[in-house]
């Protein structure tokens, strides 16, 4: 294995590579930027798409022909596959000493959730999961706010978070829409993104939630798959959830693959207001309140300085290297995020 604590690079390898929201293509965009990083393996299923890839990227990468093979040729590996291959593909990989960038969400059995939160202990540097929008902005912003106290206790969290792709009834059937290889639908790919950034914008852990309640449902029903048969979708398009936790501070979350205005994020606390909206997404709205709780109804807004952003992929895998060379812990270690999982399906099944 190559030293990942200098300057020499580390080789990484992608698996999957995506044929809808391909977002393999924004991890890779991200690692071409950073020269400690050098993908060279990716493995796909479809030895063909995984050529186009490396083709239509400008990689000097090997295409695998099954998963050992990438984990034989790489230090490190940036997963994109289905959800139900995530645990799996995670466990393999540490266990023969790879670092590992998993896409959320982190989806498998107790067993395995729980072996993975075992090796993530074990494990700490250079192992992430993917919620790259811990690195936007506007939550950036809001995490320092809290940190400075201006929200004082959080009593609610609203977060809205969706897409509008999945709303088209003449796109054909794929493996999001099939519970045995996505785990949820709306509920599992934007909910877990917001209770991420709930409880760590809120710094809570995921022990400290007390329930979660929830509602799902699924407005298109079936789709035509590429092969011309009807199949049933057996995720949800929409889902609601109430997390409540252990100091009675209540999260919503609101997720919907059947179409949003805007992603919207309301945080009401003890000393402030905040409210986002991605119809403004260079400000951010604070209301705050006087000794005595009463809200300054003028409020205040924060801009974003020259209305310009990072990309959030390009912030994640700056975070990963520095990681795995042991300079920072990340703030998306595998710990957490599997111990938000196993909570999450915990109750989610209770419901």
């Amino acid at each position: 294995m190559r030293v990942l604590e200098g300057k020499s690079r580390t080789r990484v390898g992608i698996v999957g590579t995506g044929t809808t929201c391909a977002i393999a293509d924004s991890h890779v965009n991200a690692f071409k930027r950073i020269p400690e990083l050098q993908v060279t393996a990716v493995y796909t299923r479809k030895s063909e798409q995984g050529k186009a890839f490396v083709e239509r990227h400008g990689l000097e990468a090997q295409v695998c022909s099954d998963y050992q093979e990438l984990l034989d040729r790489t230090d490190a590996v940036c997963i994109c596959s289905p959800n139900a291959t995530h645990a799996e593909y995670t466990i393999k990989a540490i266990q023969q000493g790879k670092k590992v960038l998993c896409e959320k969400p982190m989806v498998g059995s107790a067993e395995e959730l729980k072996r993975l939160i075992e090796l993530a202990q074990s494990n700490r540097a250079g192992n992430i999961v993917g919620f790259n929008y811990r690195y936007s902005w506007e939550n950036r912003t809001l995490y320092e706010l809290m940190k400075k106290g201006v929200f004082g206790k959080i009593w609610t969290f609203y977060q809205r978070k969706g897409g509008n792709r999945l709303a088209q009834e003449s796109l054909p059937f794929e493996w999001r829409m099939d519970r045995s290889k996505s785990g949820m639908g709306a509920g599992i790919d934007f909910g877990s993104h917001i209770l991420d950034n709930f409880l760590t914008l809120g710094c809570y852990q995921p022990e400290e939630i007390e329930n979660i309640t929830a509602e799902t449902d699924t407005f298109i029903k079936t789709r035509v798959d590429d092969g011309g048969v009807q199949r049933a979708v057996t995720t949800d398009d929409t889902a609601v959830f109430i997390v409540r936790m252990k100091d009675g501070c209540r999260c919503l979350m609101d997720c919907s693959r059947v179409g949003i205005a805007y992603e919207e994020i309301q945080i009401v606390g003890s000393g402030a207001v905040g409210y986002y909206t991605q119809e403004r997404p260079d400000e951010l709205q604070i209301w705050e309140k006087s000794e005595a709780g009463i809200l300054d109804k003028k409020g205040y807004v924060i801009r974003k300085e020259n209305n310009t952003e990072e990309d959030t992929y390009y912030l994640q895998a700056l975070d990963w290297l520095k990681s795995m060379q042991k300079e920072k812990h990340s703030a998306c270690e595998l710990e957490m995020a599997c111990k938000e999982a196993y909570r999450f399906f915990c109750e989610i099944h209770a419901c």
